[in-house]
């Protein structure tokens, strides 16, 4: 049972912000139960705490049945159930103690719980929110006419519907500004995804082809030298026919930490494809295009690898190229591609420069 639980707090800890928000959500609602447990307990109402009781271990359930929503991706029976929960909950707890309890502004919260929901079912989102129409309206006018069982008097009852009320605002508002972080974060994974290579860390090429043309209009602009490089790993498919493709995935992983220690901060560097690497290098001449590249190539060669025990060294090709007058973005990536299949023919290891 411990086990099952901590793989489904797993389970949650990886899953969208916007479902956490569901899941917190759920913690909050026990916790609120848990208290009136004991708040109805202590002023003489053992039916209405027993029904909290029984509301505590519903929302336990709802939890367990978070987890296998997720992996589902399919919530809807959470919500529906949910949703019956706190109708249900709030008709009997106005009815035992009246309107003025305000334990009908739960209903209320609900209009949140079809923001849970996946596209395929807006339609029974909507089919909610009528629902909880509805369910106020109804409320409102079967109450009107009807005494409550217990009289808790006036000063009693408002505390009730002030604390209500107040439990209410601050769980509307912590679903709202929970909404607004999770879509945050959820920008910021979409821009990641769409800007770093999920292997290496480093830029991708969408994100490469964009700081190339900032670079190359900077450059024109300012009159300042811009290089390019390429760096191909030597014989990498040798790497994955003889140790597998995790093994190639591990030595990509490190190529880009070297990478980023051996060349400055500066310079942009990325994944351009497989295991070809583009590193942009503002202000910079031909001279230490020359002095990086070289470093570059020998810290690869004297890296060694440790992948289960085994022992992978490698070596790089490094093309490179400079901007000259009249370069395009194109001119220049084609420049420096060209020095790299030169320095391949030449024998590879090795540093080529194209000149313009």
């Amino acid at each position: 049972m411990i086990q099952q639980l901590q793989e489904d707090m797993r389970v949650i800890k990886t899953c969208r912000e916007d479902f956490k928000v569901l899941f917190y959500t759920l913690i909050a609602a026990m916790m609120l139960h848990f208290v009136f447990i004991f708040l109805f307990y202590a002023v003489g109402l053992p039916t209405l705490s027993t029904i909290n009781v029984v509301s505590v271990i519903f929302y336990i359930y709802c939890t367990k049945l978070f987890a296998q929503s997720l992996v589902k991706n399919d919530f809807s029976l959470l919500i529906w159930l949910i949703t019956a929960e706190v109708i249900m909950h709030a008709y009997f707890a106005c009815y035992y103690l009246g309107f003025a309890s305000g334990f009908q502004y739960y209903i209320l919260a609900l209009t949140a719980f079809p923001l849970f929901t996946t596209t395929s079912y807006f339609t029974l989102g909507v089919v909610r929110l009528l629902l909880i129409i509805v369910a106020c309206i109804a409320l409102e006018r079967w109450l009107a006419v009807t005494v409550p069982i217990v009289d808790l008097g006036i000063n009693s009852l408002d505390a009730l519907r002030y604390f209500n009320l107040s439990c209410f605002v601050l769980l509307s508002g912590g679903i709202a500004f929970s909404f607004v972080k999770a879509t945050h974060l959820n920008q910021d994974n979409l821009i990641a995804m769409a800007t770093y290579d999920k292997l290496t860390g480093l830029n991708n090429r969408y994100s490469l082809e964009a700081f190339t043309e900032a670079n190359v209009a900077q450059s024109k602009l300012n009159g300042k030298p811009l290089s390019m490089l390429i760096a191909d790993i030597d014989f990498f498919k040798e790497i994955n026919d003889k140790y597998g493709h995790l093994c190639g995935d591990y030595v990509l992983s490190k190529v880009a930490d070297v990478m980023r220690s051996a060349l400055r901060s500066q310079d942009v560097i990325g994944r351009w494809g497989g295991e070809e690497f583009m590193v942009i290098l503002p202000d910079t001449n031909a001279e230490t295009l020359a002095l990086l590249a070289e470093r570059l190539r020998l810290t690869m060669m004297q890296t060694v690898f440790i992948y289960n025990d085994k022992k992978i060294s490698i070596s790089v090709t490094v093309g490179a190229a400079m901007m000259v007058d009249g370069d395009t973005v194109e001119s220049l990536v084609l420049r420096t591609d060209q020095a790299l299949y030169q320095g391949k023919d030449n024998g590879r290891n090795c540093y080529y420069f194209k000149p313009a």
